[in-house]
């Protein structure tokens, strides 16, 4: 896939963070002049072709005010991940599953 000078401020964008706002690709589209669902389409097409290779959240606690944190890693047979993983995240505890 050949990258666009908008593919390289897009991914200049969304590698520095979403914005905290409650409609960040929105934001994310008006700071480089394009529609939201231009922005979609774009992102969905580079993770496709490889370019992003992972689309996840860091989480930093302290600046959200937690004081403290575990994290868990559980081996689960494979038939019963969805069941556990439903129950888990309905836990009031639990912010990331």
């Amino acid at each position: 896939m050949e990258l666009t000078a908008d593919d390289h401020r897009l991914l200049e964008l969304v590698g520095a963070g979403l914005p905290l706002v409650a409609e960040p690709y929105r934001a994310v589209a008006a700071a480089l002049g394009q529609g939201e669902d231009a922005v979609r389409t774009r992102l969905a097409a580079l993770i496709e072709a490889g370019v992003i290779a992972r689309f996840g959240v860091v989480v930093r606690h302290r600046a959200l005010g937690y004081v403290a944190n575990a994290m868990v890693v559980w081996d689960i047979a494979d038939n019963l991940v969805a069941g556990v993983a439903a129950r888990l995240a309905g836990e009031p505890g639990v912010t990331l599953c």
